[in-house]
Parts: structure tokens; C-alpha cells; sequence
């Protein structure tokens, strides 16, 4: 008489799990630095602004997207575009004085601050009614 069975074949699930480090996604060692041409396809001079449509994921994309990302997008174009046609657009009286310079004072309308939005720093413009 054998002792031996004649053997069982047990299947193992193995899981794997994916984790994106979304900031890092976005971040780089040069991230505090202003630079257009970042987005400036060198490759294709005809391709001139080739920003991945994808690249910021604030909304996400697939099937576990935003369903109201494109609505946001347009609404928040609608917005601008309002704004911009109804009214003309200044920079305040105290960034407009010949002191300042130009440098210094794009730097104070375009500060932010980093976090889980990028929001500005206090940047104020003046808006005047336009005509329509």
C-alpha cells in the first residue's frame, strides 16, 4: 500500500495593485520656473502648441472620467469670454506706475501658490464696462 496521494493542483489569484503618484506627474525639478516654450513642439515646427490633451488630470480620463469635465471646460471658456467681451481688462493702479517696472509686476499678477489647485496669490485686475 503507497502512501503517496496522487496530487492536487491548487490555483493561486495573485493580485496586483497600481498606484500613479499624480503630483509628481505634474512636477519636475524646474516646476517654479515660468516657461513657455515647455510646450512648444521643437520636433514639428508646424505643430506649434502640443500640450497632451490628457497630461493634466485633474478630471481624469477613461471610463472612471469626470462626466462633467467637458461641461466645466466650456463653461468656464463662456465665463472668460463674457468677461472679456464686456468689459476691458486693466492692471491696477498700483501695479501700473512706472516704479514698479514690468517684471515685478508680472510676477505679482501671475504668483500662485501649489496645492491641491494651483490658486492664485492675490492677483487682482481692474475691470472696466467695455462697450458691446
Amino acid at each position: 500500500m503507497s502512501r503517496e496521494s496522487p496530487g492536487v493542483i491548487i490555483s493561486a489569484r495573485v493580485v496586483s495593485y497600481e498606484q500613479y503618484n499624480v503630483p509628481a506627474l505634474h512636477r519636475g525639478h524646474d516646476v517654479d520656473e515660468f516657461k513657455p516654450e515647455m510646450f512648444i513642439n521643437i520636433d514639428r515646427p508646424e505643430d506649434d502648441y502640443t500640450w497632451p490633451r490628457d497630461a493634466f488630470l485633474a478630471f481624469y480620463t477613461g471610463t472612471r472620467g469626470c462626466i462633467g469635465s467637458r461641461f466645466a471646460t466650456i463653461e468656464s471658456v463662456c465665463i472668460l469670454t463674457l468677461l472679456v467681451r464686456h468689459y476691458e481688462v486693466l492692471v491696477p493702479a498700483d501695479l501700473d506706475k512706472k516704479d514698479i517696472g514690468p517684471e515685478k509686476g508680472r510676477k505679482t499678477l501671475l504668483a500662485w501658490t501649489a496645492g491641491i489647485t494651483i490658486t492664485p496669490t492675490g492677483s487682482k485686475v481692474k475691470l472696466r464696462p467695455g462697450e458691446v
